[in-house]
This record gives structure tokens, C-alpha cells and sequence, in this order.
């Protein structure tokens, strides 16, 4: 199952600290999935 179906049908996320500095750092690990989730909330899905 991938994240996006995860998401499905999710109505409220709530992130820590850790996702938006892995986000705003471009985290090697990290960023992909951060910037999956934050993709995710700008576009109002």
C-alpha cells in the first residue's frame, strides 16, 4: 500500500518538528517523504 492511499481518507494531519526541519534541511533520508506529506497538504487533498 502506498502513502497515497493511506491518505485517502484522511481529513487532519498533525506534524511534528521533525518532518518540517527534514522538509526545510532537504533531509538525504527524509526529504521525499516530508516533502510527499507537505505536497499532499498544499494542495488540499
Amino acid at each position: 500500500m502506498n502513502m497515497a492511499n493511506i491518505l485517502q481518507d484522511v481529513t487532519r494531519l498533525f506534524l511534528d518538528t521533525a518532518p518540517v526541519i527534514y522538509y526545510v534541511e532537504q533531509h538525504p533520508r527524509y526529504y521525499t517523504v516530508s516533502k510527499f506529506f507537505f505536497d499532499h497538504i498544499d494542495n488540499g487533498i
